[in-house]
């Protein structure tokens, strides 16, 4: 057959499909036929792959025509769907452009840490860490300059110790900020009864202004008062100012020590308060008000031939010598001088007397008075007895009518403690016997 003549306006394949029984398709012998002029290369069959599974290749068209392809039937043709989404052309689409399937996702990498926290955490936490130091650095500073300034005007926040006759002698504990109290205040105590039963109870403190206080108790209203004893003073002739941490000593006399009772008592009450200057002359101050309303220069301190020195760290105790009979009614004052002698102070004259030399420097002291009741064998009413600290021991001195001061007994403490003294109408206390003294003391 003349393909050229039946089909002579189209190029195309002479190539046809035969149909066999068993179903297979096999290529027909091509025809010989010069196709030279239809543009074959080499005038023989036309390039076209020869394909053994119709199912994995589809036929392609040859290059430069638009002729329809031999396909098998038998398989269905791809139809177009009009109402399909088209193909989008390439472009930039923001990064949803075209992907590779094979390519792995991208991963943001991992948030730089310090010490464990991020970053931004961190410099929070530092920057909160840094306020709380610049706070604690002024709050430091601003205590310091305060603390400069107390000390300054005396407030040594170190609690110190002392002694006080008639009542008590130790210095208070640390206190705050808000407490009136100095922080090296020495503190006595004393009480009294009057004629109607009343009991009265006072403690002597130093103010951090370095006035001198008294605290009062009484047993009728059961309360507290504060008076101010630097601003009630009469008489101001003299200054009475205290040394900061002075030592404290005081001694009363009422009910039943009057004048009426006593022939060489003058009035019915009285209250003596001994403490150093701040050059270190011993100072006496007295009051005849049960209250402490109004106070007054005593003799100790008026007198300029009797002024007594002490050393700058001695303790003061002082017992007012009272009772039924053979008692002189006068004040004795013990303290220590600058050669550290033990002295005692009569206030009948205010002459001084040597008790003990070498006494350790600003020893504790406390005098009092001590009566047995033995009989004829016995201590007189007015045996007085004087404690000190002497190398971490309670030593006792005695005096009695029948002599001077001797020794008494020792008793070992450690640390040694602070001393007080209180007066008593009778303290039983044993002693040796007339016959058997202690050496006197030298």
């Amino acid at each position: 057959m003349d393909n050229r003549q039946q089909f002579p306006n189209y190029d195309y394949s002479t190539l046809e499909v035969a149909q066999q029984q068993d179903g297979d398709h096999t290529q027909a012998p091509p025809q010989q036929q010069d196709y030279s002029q239809h543009g074959y290369a080499h005038g023989g069959y036309p390039e076209q792959a020869y394909q053994t599974d119709p199912r994995k290749y589809s036929p392609q068209p040859y290059e430069g025509h638009n002729l329809p392809q031999v396909v098998d039937q038998t398989y269905p043709e791809v139809a177009p769907k009009p109402e399909g989404p088209e193909v989008a052309p390439k472009g930039d689409y923001g990064g949803y452009g075209e992907h590779q399937h094979n390519q792995h996702p991208v991963v943001p990498p991992e948030e730089r840490r310090i010490w464990g926290l991020k970053r931004k955490t961190f410099f929070i936490v530092l920057a909160i860490a840094l306020l709380v130091i610049i706070g604690a650095v002024v709050g430091g500073a601003v205590g310091g300059t305060v603390g400069k300034n107390g000390e300054k005007k005396g407030d040594n926040p170190n609690p110190g110790t002392g002694g006080g006759g008639g009542g008590g002698g130790s210095s208070p504990g640390n206190t705050t900020n808000n407490s009136p109290v100095l922080g090296t205040s020495r503190i006595t105590a004393i009480n009294w009864t009057d004629s109607s039963n009343v009991e009265y109870n006072a403690v002597f403190w130093q103010a951090k202004t370095n006035d001198l206080m008294m605290s009062l108790w009484d047993s009728t209203n059961n309360t507290w008062s504060q008076v101010n004893i630097t601003d009630k003073m009469t008489d101001i002739s003299i200054s009475v100012a205290a040394k900061p941490g002075t030592p404290l000593a005081a001694a009363a006399r009422g009910y039943p020590w009057t004048e009426s009772t006593l022939k060489h008592v003058a009035g019915d009450f009285g209250i003596a308060l001994f403490y150093l200057s701040p050059a270190n002359n011993i100072l006496e101050i007295y009051s005849e008000d049960p209250r402490g309303a109004s106070w007054a220069l005593g003799d100790l301190t008026t007198s300029s031939t009797t002024a007594i020195k002490a050393a700058p760290d001695t303790q003061l105790s002082a017992w007012w010598g009272l009772c039924e009979r053979n008692c002189s009614g006068s004040i004795l004052l013990v303290y220590e001088d600058d050669s550290q002698t033990l002295r005692l102070a009569n206030s009948s004259t205010w002459n001084t007397t040597p008790v003990l030399r070498n006494i350790a420097s600003g020893a504790s002291l406390a005098i009092t008075a001590c009566s047995g009741n033995r009989g004829k064998d016995g201590p007189a009413a007015n045996a007085v007895r004087l404690y000190y600290d002497s190398s971490n021991k309670l030593s006792e001195l005695m005096w009695s009518p029948w002599g001077p001061w001797y020794y008494g007994a020792f008793f070992s403490s450690r640390p040694s403690p602070a001393l007080s003294s209180r007066d008593t109408k009778l303290l039983q206390a044993p002693i040796s016997r007339p016959g058997s003294l202690p050496p006197r003391l030298r």
